[in-house]
């Protein structure tokens, strides 16, 4: 009998033990992947400071496609040790993140130890044929250096993961500057042009400068990499000019995003020039102050969108305005409406 039960035990054991063997080894390597690829071993194709074992590397592609597409890669290395440097990048591949599939690199122009002296960079170059471009999918390259695995991912680092930049809008009111906006962009990214308008709508500013004395311009096309501070100037949407004591409104220079413009009120006489405020569809309303005496020709012409315009005095007081300028039938005037 207790053949019997040690030779049952036996027989269990052998017949387990493949699985006890396999499970250990399933273990072991995913243990080791995780122990290869760390995460400050991992890196974003437009990082701009990619630096391994004091080796600086930058990285280009581009594709070309007519069966498969062939991804064209550019590394450029530049030692920043003041001594040579030996460089060996082993067991590259292309690798696609969500399928996982390896492709391999071909055509490369760089073989076993790359010497590399100080603050020189060297072109080193490699081809691998995907099936998709890496613009649509995600994929990255791995390769083994100084016994460490690193990935660069050929796409731009999730906003998640950049470090936030305020962007200050400064605007000149004398004798100071005075806060309008704070903008937050992600770093190593542009952001949509800020024009500001004043709340009563008389003025505004859609040009930013990099300096306080508004010399240098700041281009829009720009990515913010630390906190900015832009200043500007306001003006007024429409242009005037005065000269013993009448105001003229000679143009309009800006309506604001709701199409309401506004008219300033002065202890002046004000007069609507020639075509004044004409041939503009951006504008929905006016406003016009209870100081306007005349309004010359081709004012209100060519203004599709425009609906109403609000007269700061009373009807009396507008049939009283000497006018040469039609108003659009389907415009609605309303009296003692200020803005």
């Amino acid at each position: 009998m207790k053949h019997k039960i040690l030779k049952t035990f036996i027989l269990t054991f052998i017949l387990l033990l493949p699985m006890v063997i396999l499970v250990g080894c399933g273990t072991t390597n995913e243990s080791n992947q995780d122990n290869e690829l760390k995460q400050d071993n991992v890196f974003y194709f437009d990082d701009a400071n990619i630096n391994i074992n004091n080796i600086n590397f930058s990285f280009s592609c581009s594709e070309t496609k007519i069966q498969n597409t062939e991804l064209r890669v550019t590394i450029t290395a530049t030692n920043t040790l003041l001594k040579d440097q030996i460089l060996n990048l082993d067991s590259i591949k292309v690798v696609n993140e969500k399928t996982k599939v390896e492709y391999k690199y071909s055509g490369a122009t760089f073989y076993g130890d790359i010497t590399l002296q100080y603050n020189i960079k060297t072109n080193l170059y490699f081809n691998a044929y995907i099936p998709s471009s890496y613009l649509t999918e995600n994929y990255y390259i791995q390769f083994n250096n100084g016994g460490n695995t690193y990935r660069i991912n050929l796409y731009e680092t999730p906003d998640e993961l950049r470090e936030s930049h305020t962007v200050s809008f400064q605007l000149f009111s004398y004798p100071n500057y005075s806060n309008v906006k704070n903008i937050s962009v992600k770093d190593n990214r542009k952001f949509e042009k800020y024009i500001y308008e004043s709340g009563d709508h008389l003025y505004y500013c859609d040009t930013w400068y990099t300096d306080e004395a508004r010399t240098n311009e700041f281009n829009w096309n720009s990515k913010i990499t630390q906190d900015v501070t832009l200043y500007g100037f306001k003006f007024p949407n429409v242009q005037y000019s005065s000269s013993s004591g009448e105001t003229f409104v000679s143009k309009i220079k800006y309506v604001p995003q709701d199409g309401i413009l506004v008219i300033d009120s002065f202890s002046s006489k004000v007069y609507l020039s020639n075509y004044a405020l004409y041939d503009n569809n951006d504008v929905k309303e006016i406003y016009l102050p209870k100081e306007l005496k005349k309004i010359y020709n081709g004012n209100f012409n060519k203004m599709n969108n425009l609906v109403k315009i609000h007269f700061a005095g009373s009807e009396t007081e507008w049939n009283a305005i000497e006018s040469t300028s039609t108003i659009p039938s389907n415009v609605t005037i309303i009296f003692n409406s200020k803005y």
